[in-house]
């Protein structure tokens, strides 16, 4: 086969570059919800990079638009982030799974569990980026875990209860943005007290 005729193959970094970049042009109004709605479903199936360009054409220069480059040598396990993409479906996490100090959650039109009571934590510190577009997010911690929410929220919200306080051992950032959709945050339920 000729040079010219090969085509290089989409990446799951690829797909998610050009997921944020209609995410991004649908809350600036540069997309209709019908256009975003089929270029998302477009990119989540792109096999090649060039369909992804096509995808973007009119939105950004080609320029910046590059396939993401692998690093040098093997990457760290904990310097490389996890991705949970829900779109049309739904993830979930439980038991004890081991996440990642830094995991990215996509989703889009569905939904995502995360229960982190159980699961083995890479040190005192984990960071989700999340990206929602008419999807939520379901997050459980334990009693020790304090949230801190740095998210952006466009006709959309999150909802944090019963999470420890700023001396708790361990920590969960919240970063991205939420787009009619929201994240729930729940530490465990208070035992009631029996009074005599």
């Amino acid at each position: 086969m000729a040079a010219e005729q090969i085509q290089l193959r989409a990446s799951d970094a690829d797909r998610d570059q050009v997921a944020d970049l209609l995410t991004a042009a649908f809350s600036e109004g540069r997309l209709t919800h019908e256009e975003f709605d089929l270029r998302v479903n477009s990119a989540m199936q792109a096999r090649h990079f060039d369909e992804l360009v096509e995808l973007t054409r009119d939105l950004v220069p080609l320029d910046d638009l590059r396939p993401r480059q692998l690093p040098e040598g093997p990457p760290l396990p904990t310097d490389e982030p996890e991705l949970l993409t829900a779109f049309l479906s739904g993830a979930k996490r439980d038991g004890d799974w081991r996440p990642l100090a830094r995991t990215r959650v996509r989703a889009f039109w569905g939904g995502v569990e995360l229960d982190l009571t159980e699961a083995v934590w890479p040190g005192n510190r984990i960071e989700l980026d999340i990206q929602l577009c008419m999807a939520g997010v379901e997050i459980k911690v334990g009693s020790d875990v304090r949230v801190t929410d740095r998210m952006t929220a466009i006709m959309g919200g999150n909802d944090i209860k019963r999470v420890a306080g700023a001396g708790a051992a361990r920590e969960l950032v919240l970063t991205g943005t939420v787009m009619m959709g929201g994240v729930e945050v729940r530490g465990p339920k208070q035992k009631k007290h029996k009074t005599k």
